[in-house]
């Protein structure tokens, strides 16, 4: 397994990332993190419906959706 630095540095920037989460204080500051930390792009939605409507629109895959579990509209 190759752990070298600029491996995961190379990993981390080419991620597609959604954060689902109703609270716009919790998803604002996932996002500055996930940018802080220069991950690829970052969709957002606000609750689960509006993440399958982003996903949709968007047509793209994304490598990792990070997501409160417990939402309105769909969870």
């Amino acid at each position: 397994m190759n752990c070298a630095p600029n491996s995961i540095l190379n990993t981390r920037s080419a991620l597609d990332c959604l954060v689902v989460d109703d609270d716009a204080f919790v998803r604002m500051a996932t996002i500055k993190a996930l940018q802080r930390l220069k991950v690829g792009s970052i969709l957002e939605a606000a609750n689960g419906a509006e993440a399958i409507e982003v996903l949709r629109a968007t047509g793209r895959d994304v490598d990792l959706i990070i997501c409160d579990l417990e939402m309105p509209k769909v969870d």
